[in-house]
Parts: structure tokens; C-alpha cells; sequence
């Protein structure tokens, strides 16, 4: 999951399907139950609060638990921050980033606008020797496969939100998260074939390799929440929001070698919508229980 370990640790423990992972609210869990967070700039978290098994608060879907991820919201601070992380390595490695958040409040309005730009580049280099030898007093096939791929990964990250107080009771917030991801890879590996038997000898070079790209791969999710702070104890919430994402990848790869040459490609594009709607009602009955009721509409396109 990309994620400090506990947290890894408890999704992993009941297996796939079994833990539910919120983000400001939200799920992140896909269909098959994993939860892709690791790219979430440490940063940009408020806090994580983890909760161990069902609870009628998440309707019971989480068997295991929640891990529940906040990002950091509109307060009554003012903030002004700028920080820079470098990394490199002797092998043509680096990670680099940029952060900038800002925040404040003024009269009845909060604010608070996080951004990350984040750059990776690496290579993986490999090397595979692969033989068969029938026993025959000859080796009958060696093949060397040595390829180098090349991995660029950019990301620019925002999440932030703006609140209106117009009394000590409400408060009215809309909060976003964007993310836009461009990614691309290019491999390529130079094969030598040799096939060695009584009366039949073959030895030949072979090149290979792909490149692969996406341009870029984006998503956005806005959230407009209404909460509001009962005389008797009680809270009451209500929200609507929605969650696009986007995707364009372009495939190309080669093969060549003396008996056959060919080349591949493909484009593929995605867009998914999802919108949600949701109320919710807390109210302490006594020191030890609480009622809570609430509904959920959610509307997926893909």
C-alpha cells in the first residue's frame, strides 16, 4: 500500500476485501478491495485514525476495520510553507519534490491550499542466462538476455478546502483533491541465441523493446460538506461530491531478429464518474452509546 506499516499491517492481516480505507470521507478501496494510497505526500496528512472492526458508523461493510486518512483542512492558523526534498544515487537515480502550503482565516472564512510537485526517475537493468542441456554431451540452446528499462514518473498533487462559519453551530466547506500523474517507460534488451547440436549449429543477435506512455493520467474530487452542531449534543452532516478520473496510454514495441521483424501498437483511453450524496445524524443517548443514522446515494460511470 505504499503506507507506514500498522496501517499496511491491519489492511493486510484479514486479507482483500475484509478493511475499508476512507480518505477524507471517501472510499479508496477498488472493486477487489485494494487501496492505492502510496502516493499521498506524507505532508499533505492531518492525522489517521484507525478503527478496529464493523461499526454501524461505515454500515458494517468494514469486517476487519477502517483506516480513516484525513488530509490537512481550513483552520483558524495562518501558514505559509515551502519545502524542497532532493535524492540521487551513483546509478542515474532521483526522486525530487516541492511542497508549498498555504493558509489563514479571515472574519467568518478558512482556507487552506496544499500543492506537491513531485519528479522520479530510475533504471532497471537485467541480466538472464538460460540453458538446456539434453545430455547428450552438448549444450542444445543458451540464451542471453541483458535489457535496460527506463522509468520517468511525474506527479502534481492539490488538495485544500475553503469554510464559511456563519455561526458557532455551521460550518459550510468545500474541499477538493487533483491529482495528474504523467508516466512513461521504454524498455529495450539485446538477446544472443545460440543452439548447438550434431550437424546443426545457429548463433543470432536479437533486439526487443516497447515504450510506453501515459498522458497523463488525472483525477479530481470535489466535496461540498455542510455540518452543523445540535443544542442537544447531537451533529448533523450533510455533503455531495463527485470524483473523475482520466487516462490515456499509448503502447508501441519492436522485435527484431534475422527470421522475423515486427511491430506493435495500441491507445487506450478511460474516464470514469462517479457523484455521491450522503446525510448523517449522531446523537449521544448516554456517556456509553451514541444513535447514528444516515443514508448514502452513490452513481457510477465508467
Amino acid at each position: 500500500l505504499g503506507m507506514p506499516w500498522p496501517m499496511a499491517d491491519l489492511c493486510n492481516k484479514a486479507g482483500e476485501g475484509y478493511t475499508q480505507v476512507m480518505v477524507n470521507g471517501r472510499k479508496a478501496n477498488s472493486d477487489n478491495g485494494d487501496a492505492s494510497i502510496g502516493d499521498i505526500p506524507m505532508g499533505m496528512i492531518e492525522r489517521v485514525e484507525i478503527e478496529r472492526g464493523s461499526s454501524a458508523s461505515e454500515s458494517g461493510t468494514a469486517v476487519a476495520g477502517t483506516i480513516r486518512i484525513f488530509t490537512r483542512q481550513a483552520t483558524d492558523k495562518t501558514e505559509n510553507t515551502v519545502s524542497v526534498r532532493a535524492g540521487f544515487s551513483p546509478q542515474g537515480q532521483f526522486d525530487h519534490s516541492v511542497s508549498l502550503s498555504l493558509g489563514g482565516k479571515r472574519d467568518m472564512l478558512e482556507w487552506q491550499t496544499n500543492t506537491t510537485l513531485r519528479q522520479r526517475e530510475y533504471k532497471v537493468i537485467t541480466s538472464t542466462v538460460t540453458s538446456n542441456d539434453y545430455g547428450l554431451g552438448y549444450v542444445s540452446e543458451v540464451r542471453d538476455d541483458k535489457g535496460v528499462k527506463q522509468i520517468r514518473k511525474s506527479q502534481l498533487m492539490l488538495t485544500g478546502e475553503v469554510a464559511v462559519r456563519p455561526d458557532a453551530n455551521n460550518r459550510i466547506g468545500l474541499s477538493w483533491m487533483a491529482n495528474v500523474t504523467p508516466e512513461s517507460e521504454r524498455a529495450r534488451s539485446n538477446v544472443d541465441y545460440r543452439y548447438d547440436a550434431p550437424g546443426y549449429v545457429d548463433h543470432n543477435t536479437e533486439q526487443a523493446g516497447w515504450y510506453n506512455r501515459i498522458s497523463p493520467q488525472w483525477d479530481i474530487a470535489p466535496t461540498l460538506k455542510w455540518n452543523r452542531q445540535l443544542s442537544n449534543g447531537g451533529k448533523f452532516q450533510a455533503e455531495i461530491g463527485t470524483h473523475q478520473y482520466g487516462s490515456t496510454e499509448r503502447y508501441n514495441s519492436f522485435d527484431n531478429n534475422p527470421y522475423y521483424s515486427g511491430e506493435y501498437s495500441s491507445h487506450n483511453r478511460s474516464r470514469e464518474r462517479k457523484w455521491h450524496l450522503a446525510l448523517r445524524f449522531d446523537l449521544p443517548l448516554s456517556a456509553t452509546s451514541m444513535l447514528t443514522l444516515g443514508g448514502r446515494i452513490e452513481r457510477d460511470k465508467f
